[in-house]
């Protein structure tokens, strides 16, 4: 089963007013360009958005049920000197079926990584994630 999540694209009028604003249910990395959230669902049905907690400006963690009970932690990185792209790092402590969504809050291009209900989250390595070329910012 796959989440819905809400996703409004901006437009390209607009580009250059978008920043992400850091909330207690997302994350803003890799100096505010993009925006980390994570859907959560128990086997019973329960659900809803992790809460978020900044660590540094490329990382920060989610709990699901308190908030000193963490459940995933998120990095993004600019790695365009490396191989031309940013990259997203994941690692949960969790087997609740689970939606990450890191967006470019500026072109609106977002990958979505997603774990199965009573499997442990295996570890998100992804070093091509966001292109450079896709994530330029527009000025």
């Amino acid at each position: 089963m796959s989440f819905a999540l809400p996703s409004p694209a901006p437009s390209q009028e607009a580009a250059t007013d978008i920043f992400c604003i850091g909330s207690s249910d997302g994350l803003c990395v890799d100096g505010s360009h993009f925006a980390v959230e994570v859907f959560w669902r128990t086997p019973d049905g329960a659900s809803g958005w992790g809460g978020a907690v900044q660590l540094t400006a490329d990382s920060g963690v989610f709990w699901f049920f308190q908030p000193d009970n963490l459940e995933l932690v998120v990095k993004v990185l600019d790695g365009c000197a490396v191989n031309g792209a940013h990259w997203v790092f994941a690692a949960g402590l969790t087997d609740v079926e689970v939606e990450l969504r890191v967006e470019d809050i500026r072109t609106g291009q977002e990958k979505v990584y997603r774990n199965p209900q009573g499997q442990g989250f295996l570890p998100i390595q992804d070093t091509r994630a966001f292109s450079e070329l896709s994530v330029r910012r527009v000025e």
